[in-house]
């Protein structure tokens, strides 16, 4: 045999031979056995892992994807069709209204979320089980009409915060009943605290008001599919429902702006989840105390209006330290007030989500 040939053998047979050791610390492979695989018990759900990963109209695995704000592929940006629900009716009784929808309530519930997210409160209850959902506390602040009214005013404002219950109910005809009520506390300021010597403050618990219910209640049942004119009809039942917010123009140098009758938080919340909603890409995002400031991808929003918007396009959402109103505003590189038609139209497209 030549010599190099029997090299080879031998160096074959300590290679054959070193797969099949073990130790302490290595693994017998001669042992393993194939176990069966784990299959989804039958009350779940199974999910693709991978695809829940993906995000929407992207190029997964692109290097310049990097950024949360960074939208790498074409978009679809067809807004998502909630479903509608035709059997529907306000009802009364002895001071207490509610919404009767003709629908089971495993149909409503999912759009009860959904509902809840666009006037900007979030979930703190959500047990279906029981048919209760509860909203966090939301703080607000009164004052002057106007916006900016107040912005010097050496008087505190007063502060309150608002929280509403959903519970839904099943009735005998296989309807659903959906009734809201509304909590509320006001910020009280002691000031005259013999203990400490200095102020202190507390929440106190305030009166429901039925009117906010009542309002609730309206908008709830146009986001559940109510038209006209069975709608105008069912609103005359409680005379409540007013937009809440309206284009107007600054009294000193007439540029436009939104005027939202709400509070920073609220209206912020409300404006994120409408953009998320219709997936218009936010580029980049920056968060303060009572202010805000969003870009948006002008690409995606030009299609979605099918016209040219602003580019780069820039908004801020400005809430008043005095009073529950917020201005929301396109703004220029150079931060100054986009009062383009262009701009216009971006302020008709934000109306229609705020409102």
């Amino acid at each position: 045999m030549r010599p190099f040939s029997l090299v080879f053998t031998f160096a074959a047979a300590a290679l054959l031979s070193a797969c099949a050791s073990t130790d302490d610390a290595g693994l017998n492979y001669r042992e393993a056995v194939v176990t069966p695989t784990l299959e989804t018990p039958p009350d779940l759900i199974a999910r693709d892992l991978e695809r829940n990963l993906d995000v929407p109209g992207s190029a997964i695995g692109k290097p310049e994807n990097t950024g949360r704000f960074v939208e790498t592929g074409n978009l679809n940006i067809e807004p998502r069709t909630l479903p509608k629900f035709e059997g529907m009716k306000l009802v009364g009784e002895c001071g207490v209204n509610w919404l009767e929808v003709d629908a089971p309530a495993e149909r409503i519930w999912p759009q009860l979320r959904e509902f809840w997210a666009e006037q900007g409160f979030r979930l703190q209850k959500d047990e279906p089980a029981i048919g209760v959902m509860e909203t966090e506390w939301l703080s607000m602040k009164t004052g002057g009409d106007s916006f900016f009214a107040n912005l010097l005013a050496s008087l505190r404002a007063a502060e309150y915060r608002d929280q509403y219950l959903t519970r839904v109910e099943r009735s005998a005809e296989g309807k659903t009943r959906i009734k809201v009520a509304h909590r509320g506390q006001e910020l009280v300021v002691d000031e005259t605290n013999p203990h400490t010597g200095a102020g202190t403050q507390g929440w106190q618990l305030m009166p429901p008001d039925p009117d906010k219910e009542r309002e609730m209640l309206s908008r709830m049942m146009i986001f559940l599919g109510m038209q006209d004119p069975r709608r105008r009809a069912e609103l005359q039942k409680l005379g409540l429902f007013q937009p809440l917010a309206k284009l107007t123009r600054d009294e000193e140098d007439a540029s436009p702006y939104l005027l939202v009758r709400q509070g920073f938080e609220q209206s912020w919340n409300r404006l994120v989840h409408a953009l998320d909603r219709l997936a218009v890409p936010v580029r980049s995002l920056q968060l303060d105390e009572n202010s805000g400031r969003l870009e948006l991808d002008s690409a995606a929003l030009s299609a979605l209006l099918e016209q040219k918007v602003p580019e780069p396009l820039l908004i801020r959402v400005q809430g008043s330290p005095n009073a529950n109103v917020t201005r929301v505003e396109l703004r220029r590189p150079n931060d100054t007030v986009d009062s383009s038609d262009e701009a216009m139209a971006v302020l008709q497209f934000l109306y229609k989500q705020l409102r």
